[in-house]
Parts: structure tokens; C-alpha cells; sequence
């Protein structure tokens, strides 16, 4: 964290309707890369180690609390009635505060945490009273041109207002501010509805601040992309195509192989240890680790843990747990509270939920196993089923260590198999089995000589 930071709060603007997107939720609530848009400023403030936050909320307030959560400062904009109405809105945030304020606004994600630092250091080393954070862009599209006098801020033109020499400007305005916290309180009532939408303009402080002879400046970031923001679906989607690139890129340069960049979906704060090779069309979502050494093959991987040296291929991994050394797939689901050792082989259509398997152990294909503990070194054939629910409650089952368990077993819950239990195909079985046992439990094989001529 700069040192500076600490004396930095950060002023987030999130109430927004955001008609554009054509949905019942607030715009600032539509995801990407695992996290809602507003979370992802947040994210970025918090890394650039500012820890004093607020958020200005208005359409769907509660929703906006609810999902971001109690950690930070929220104030109500009722009305939108521009981003210097938000900003009115926060005064008792701002109030009693010496330092500066960053505002930012809440649909626009890719303003990360080293854009952050260099701005506020900017306004810090050029003791400004009011910064703007600046893009280049080879297409400025309608954003609001940087119009420079002598290398400095002179004033911020809209597309709409702008003359022929003003239209090609590359410069433009990220909405994105650095203020004084003293002086803009001092002259935040200043602002007026003067102009064609009746509505408070933020940027209209910088005429207001120039006024009173305040140092005003502008920092053009280095990158250009993070001028984008989601107004629309599509703009959604090119949001998350770019936080998406800068996620693999960081692994990538961090010693993980991503065979296919573009069709390999990984959430924000996911974990990839070195040397894991991801083929494409794999999607691992946020609360996943991954260890070293793994081979990742077209899966979904959400919120599981992920050891080393696992073969993983063509999988639903979801709230699960695998260490070490394990191949796993095709075509397994690995569901909440599963729990796979070390050295194990679970095969095609295999599910797993609330279960535990032993090291060393191989579950073929075609086998449910609900609410149980296989010990070490068994063998589970093809199509056997734990019976773990009777239709009102759930119950366990434990299978011991070296035990073999025939094809198309059905084992009714709650039972307990002890060790090295062998277990006949076709059974099944409602009662515990003691070690060393040979259990079967089916109806012996009855042929009738003749009785097809009959």
C-alpha cells in the first residue's frame, strides 16, 4: 500500500438505473469474471490500499447493499440528477475529512490498482486540488475531449460541443477524479442544473475550482482500455474480454499454459500454481485454487481446491476438494463437500456429493457415491449406487480400506463395511459386513433345460 494512500478515501458512484442494459437490475450489479461491476472498483480501491469507502446508491438501493455487502459507507441519491448530485448526496461522508477524495464510477471495472497509484501520486507530487484521469484512444468515440493549454488542464468538451480541432482530440475524460476533500466541500453547493438535462455535472468543478485559482491538473493513464465502461450488454462483453485477457495474461506470465487464451474463462482472484497446463473451453470460477503440475482439460472448476499433478479431464467440479495426483474424468461430477485423497482414478459418469474416497482408490465409471467414506486401496466397479436417502432423511456410508465392490452393488444407507471386504456384483446390501468377509446378496441362478420349445 503507498504511504499516501492512507489519507485517500474513495467516493464510489453506483445509482444508476442503466436503461441501456434493458434489465430489472441495477447496472452496477451485472457480472463479470465473477464479480459484480461495482465489486470490481471496490476490488481495485482496496488493492491500491485505500481503505475508507463509500458508495452512492439509488435504483434498487438494498439490492446494491445487499450483494456488495456492510463493510462499506452508503449514502441515497432518491433522484439521478447527474454525478454532482451523487456527490452532493455523500456530504456527511466527505465531512470532518482532511485529504482527498477519489470518485469513481461504478460500471467502470478495468481502473486497476496501479492506475490508481499513479494517479493519486500525480496529484500528490503536483499538489493538485483537482485531477482528472485521462485516456488516449485512437477512436474517441463520444467521450468528453481533454482540451490542453500549455500542457495543462484547460477544460473538458463534450462531443456535442466540440469544434473541428476539438473533435480530434485522442485525450478524453475516464470520469474518474482526484479532489481536495476541504475545498470541494467548500464549493460543491456551487454547482448548478444550468445546462440542457438539468442536471449537477462533477465536471463542472473544474471551471469552479480554475475560478478560485486552485491548481488543476490532468493524468493521462497508460493504458487506454480502461476508459471502457458497461452501458449496454455488448459493452458488458467487452469489459469482461479485457479483464478476461488481463487475468490470463497474468497467470500466463506467472508460469501457468493457457493453450487458447480466448476460450479459457477464468474468474478474478482464482489461484494457478506454475506448470498447470488449461486446454481450452475451461471455466474455473472465483474461490478456486489450483495447484502445480495439473492438466485441466474443457471443465467447469467453481469454488474447489485443486492440489498437484491431477489429470483432470472434461469435468463439473464444484464446492469439492482433490489433492494430489488423481486422474479424474471423463465426464465426473464432483459436487459440494466431495473429498478425493491422493492416487485415486474416478472414471467416466462417476458423481460424488458429500463423499470422501481414500488414496489410492479407483471408481471406474458409471457410480454414484452420496454421503460416504471409501477407505484406501478400493476398488469400486462399474454401476454401483450408495443408497443414502429413504425419501425423508440422509444417511452415510463407510466402505473400509482394501475392499472390493462388484459391479451394479447397491449398498443401503446407513451401512458400515469393514476392511477387506469383498463385495459378489448384483448385490445388495442392507446390513453391515465384518472384515475379511465375503458378502452376496442376490438369488442364485435357476436354469430351466428345454423351457424356450415349450
Amino acid at each position: 500500500m503507498e504511504k499516501r494512500n492512507e489519507y485517500v478515501s474513495a467516493l464510489i458512484l453506483a445509482g444508476g438505473l442503466g436503461t441501456r442494459m434493458k434489465s430489472d437490475k441495477p447496472k452496477v450489479l451485472h457480472e463479470i469474471c465473477g464479480e459484480t461491476l461495482l465489486k470490481h472498483v471496490i476490488l481495485n480501491v482496496e488493492e491500491a490500499g485505500i481503505e475508507d469507502i463509500g458508495v452512492v446508491v439509488g435504483y434498487k438501493a438494498e439490492m446494491v447493499k445487499e450483494m456488495t455487502g456492510d463493510k462499506y459507507s452508503y449514502f441515497l441519491q432518491s433522484e439521478q440528477l447527474g454525478t454532482g448530485h451523487a456527490v452532493m448526496m455523500a456530504k456527511e461522508f466527505l465531512k470532518d475529512k482532511k485529504g482527498k477524495i477519489l470518485v469513481l464510477c461504478g460500471d467502470a471495472p478495468l481502473i486497476n490498482k496501479d492506475i490508481i497509484n499513479d494517479f493519486v501520486k500525480y496529484s500528490y507530487d503536483n499538489e493538485l486540488d483537482l485531477g482528472v484521469l485521462t485516456a488516449i484512444l485512437d477512436d474517441a468515440k463520444s467521450y468528453g475531449r481533454i482540451v490542453r493549454k500549455n500542457g495543462r488542464l484547460e477544460k473538458i468538451v463534450e462531443l456535442k460541443d466540440a469544434n473541428k480541432n476539438e473533435t480530434e482530440i485522442k485525450e478524453v475524460n475516464s470520469g474518474t477524479y482526484i479532489f481536495d476533500i476541504e475545498k470541494l466541500l467548500k464549493h460543491l453547493d456551487e454547482l448548478s442544473t444550468n445546462n440542457a438535462q438539468n442536471e449537477y455535472y462533477i465536471t463542472d468543478m473544474i471551471e469552479i475550482f480554475k475560478d478560485n485559482d486552485y491548481n488543476v491538473d490532468a493524468f493521462a493513464a497508460s493504458e487506454g482500455n480502461i476508459i471502457e465502461a458497461a452501458n449496454n450488454r455488448y459493452e458488458l462483453s467487452k469489459c469482461e474480454e479485457l479483464f478476461r485477457e488481463k487475468i490470463n495474461k497474468e497467470l500466463m506470465l506467472g508460469g501457468v499454459t493457457i493453450i487458447d487464451p480466448k476460450s479459457t474463462y477464468i474468474d478474478r482472484n482464482v489461484k494457478v500454481d506454475t506448470d498447470t497446463v488449461i486446454y481450452p473451453n475451461t471455466i474455473i470460477k472465483k474461490g478456486s485454487v489450483i495447484g502445480k503440475e495439473n492438466i485441466i482439460y474443457s471443465s467447469r472448476i467453481e469454488n474447489s481446491i485443486i492440489g498437484n499433478n491431477n489429470k483432470i479431464d472434461n469435468c463439473v467440479i464444484v464446492d469439492a476438494k482433490v489433492n494430489d495426483n488423481n486422474q479424474i474424468g471423463p465426464y465426473v461430477h464432483l459436487r459440494p463437500n466431495a473429498d478425493i485423497k491422493d492416487n485415486t482414478r474416478l472414471g467416466n459418469f462417476v458423481e460424488v456429493k458429500n463423499s470422501s474416497i481414500g488414496n489410492g482408490t479407483k471408481v471406474s465409471h458409471l457410480t454414484y457415491i452420496g454421503d460416504g467414506d471409501i477407505g484406501e486401496n478400493t476398488n469400486v466397479g462399474c454401476g454401483v449406487v450408495f443408497v443414502n436417502y429413504d425419501g425423508k432423511k440422509k444417511y452415510r456410508t463407510k466402505v473400509g480400506d482394501n475392499c472390493f465392490v462388484g459391479c451394479n452393488v447397491n449398498l443401503v444407507a446407513p451401512i458400515n463395511i469393514d476392511d477387506n471386504v469383498y463385495i459378489a456384483a448384483g448385490s445388495t446390501l442392507t446390513d453391515d459386513v465384518e472384515k475379511d468377509s465375503l458378502a452376496i446378496a442376490r438369488s442364485r441362478q435357476t436354469v430351466k433345460k428345454g423351457y424356450k420349445k415349450k
